[in-house]
């Protein structure tokens, strides 16, 4: 009342909610308030003090200092003097009482706390507490999501927590918040998060990297520990003679994009191309060939140097496959990023001619094998084989082809085989004429009884065999499906 009195005006209200701008003579009469609220704080503390040497309760009831101090916190609590209630909070925040202020219930908390989070990302931690502790799990979404993106000076790892707890709380189901507000903010917050995980695991690559100087590794860590990059700065480098990558972006969008690129790392390039959504597909599929060839070196250098008593290594193909696994999880298959029409033939190609085959004791189908695991359908990759072997790519013409006859012939199998569980239908659709066209055109092309080899693959007569007994099986489903029979003799 007394402080009220000699700020009739509220001009202290004003000058705080302006900011408190510098040399403004609005501050004088938000410093005479203090005076008189200074001596709230002081009496408070007498107060806790006296009632911390008494018991709070006996026989069950509240002792008489007990009572006064909670009546004299009711007092306070319910000011309408806003003014008062921001430098109560201030004072709490001095003393280190930040579980006072996020147990007070009360719209002016609310305020003081949503301009202090401006300040630094232990207070924007604490309206986030806030929000929380009153399951407003939207708000407290919002507020992490912006400490993720914000200037403070917090670590990747950090920004990655934060961006994990926004998902997290945004994906609750909050009062007053529409199914659409919820949908538009987790998008945003998983876009984001994507970005923070490329961005931490190139910096974790760059830092074990043995072909980077120390001073450029300093480097790099200041450029990419700490504030996350725009999806803008998302960019694929030129090819080189092109000028600049990244004119007018900030040397860490440089870095994240040359340094993926230029220092081999494949795999982070193709993250990169999809969370850009980067679609030219002729340097995604350039990308794919220099993944699947480097990953191969890499494991048949540390095979060569392989000393008594170390551990083996994965076979180059199994690393390969573990590579296209990690990156299919990430990108969720997506055509642009994952192209499985020239995917798929690039590995096919790759199994013959690094000979990841029976050569060395593989299952020779293992290509085909690693995409059904990843649930591509049987419809589509049999479209694949189907035009590798029309057209003879990939090298696979001459007693090649007989290696993709027996990939298909694999394929129809472990489909008829899902046809068969489901009573008629497989993963990717019914098995039509189509299939049973293919496999009349692939046994045409096999070699006569006795004559030609599949060099990595199985004995062409076993193939010939399964092929024969796959037309029979076909034709007969197909005869099933049509008079609506789904047993199998």
């Amino acid at each position: 009342m007394v402080a009220r009195e000699r700020d009739r005006g509220n001009t202290a209200l004003m000058w705080v909610n302006d900011g408190r701008p510098a040399n403004d003579p609005r501050a004088s009469a938000f410093n005479e308030r203090r005076r008189c609220y200074d001596l709230i704080h002081d009496a408070l503390q007498h107060l806790d003090t006296a009632s911390s040497r008494e018991p709070e309760m006996v026989d069950g009831k509240l002792t008489l200092i007990a009572t006064k101090r909670l009546e004299a916190y009711e007092v306070v609590n319910g000011s309408d003097d806003e003014v008062f209630h921001f430098d109560l909070y201030e004072w709490y925040m001095q003393q280190g009482w930040t579980d006072r202020i996020l147990a007070i219930d009360s719209p002016h908390v609310v305020t003081f706390l949503q301009r202090l989070a401006g300040s630094s990302a232990e207070h924007a931690d604490l309206l986030c507490r806030f929000y929380t502790n009153r399951s407003r799990f939207f708000d407290a979404a919002e507020v992490q999501a912006q400490l993720a993106l914000s200037d403070f000076a917090l670590g990747i790892k950090d920004r990655i927590r934060l961006l994990s707890l926004a998902k997290a709380n945004a994906s609750v189901a909050t009062v007053g918040v529409s199914r659409q507000q919820q949908q538009m903010l987790n998008h945003t917050v998983s876009e984001s998060l994507e970005i923070a995980n490329i961005q931490d695991d190139l910096l974790g690559r760059l830092r074990m990297d043995e072909r980077i100087d120390a001073e450029k590794k300093t480097e790099v860590e200041q450029s990419l520990d700490g504030k996350m990059l725009e999806l803008s700065q998302v960019r694929v480098p030129r090819p080189t003679g092109f000028g600049p990558v990244l004119s007018g972006c900030s040397q860490a969008g440089q870095l994240f994009n040359e340094f993926a690129d230029n220092v081999g790392y494949h795999d982070v390039c193709l993250l990169i191309y999809h969370t850009a959504g980067y679609r030219n597909p002729t340097t995604i599929a350039a990308t794919w060939s220099n993944l699947i060839q480097q990953t191969h070196e890499e494991i048949m250098s540390r095979l060569e140097g392989l000393g008594p008593g170390m551990p083996s290594p994965p076979m180059p193909y199994e690393a390969v496959t573990s590579k296209i696994r990690n990156i299919a999880h990430h990108t969720s298959l997506d055509s642009f990023a994952f192209p499985i029409q020239t995917l798929l033939p690039e590995l096919c190609r790759y199994a013959v001619a690094y000979q990841q085959d029976t050569s060395i004791g593989a299952d020779p189908t293992w290509p085909v094998q690693l995409f059904l695991a990843l649930g591509v359908s049987h419809d589509m990759i049999l479209r694949v084989l189907e035009d590798i072997f029309d057209t003879q790519d990939y090298g696979f013409s001459g007693m090649a082809r007989n290696r993709i006859i027996e990939t298909i012939v694999y394929v129809v199998n472990s489909w008829v085989g899902e046809a068969r569980r489901r009573g008629g239908s497989g993963k990717g659709g019914t098995i039509g004429p189509s299939v049973g066209d293919l496999l009349a055109r692939c046994e045409s092309a096999l070699p006569p009884p006795g004559q030609g080899s599949n060099n990595g693959g199985a004995d062409l007569a076993d193939v010939r065999r399964v092929l024969r007994t796959l037309r029979r099986e076909v034709s007969g489903l197909m005869e099933r499906v049509a008079t609506g029979s789904l047993r199998f003799m």
